[in-house]
């Protein structure tokens, strides 16, 4: 796995199913420089509405490497916009070390 995005930037995409050329990307987290932090940076999972989970036609929880949970309120889909972030601390040692 590369670090400090040396393999390039990701974006999470939402595209229309009516008209796939209707696309937006969320924004990306920039309350610090993530890029800059040791390890790998960039999206790592989206929630899926599913049968006994939270379910939302509004809320899209995204998770990023060190940038942890990011709810995106995509009520406007051309407009996705965070809405909230829990950033946990670093931990002064990572189980792999």
């Amino acid at each position: 796995m590369l670090e400090h995005q040396e393999d390039g930037e990701k974006f999470i995409w939402m595209s229309d199913a009516r008209e796939p050329s209707n696309l937006a990307t969320y924004p990306q987290p920039r309350e610090i420089d993530y890029k800059s932090n040791p390890g790998h940076f960039g999206p790592h999972n989206l929630h899926e509405n599913r049968p006994g989970s939270f379910v939302s036609s509004d809320l899209m929880f995204v998770t990023y490497q060190h940038a942890v949970v990011r709810p995106l309120d995509v009520s406007e889909p051309y407009r996705p916009a965070e809405v909230a972030a829990f950033v946990q601390s670093q931990p002064s040692r990572l189980m792999d070390q």
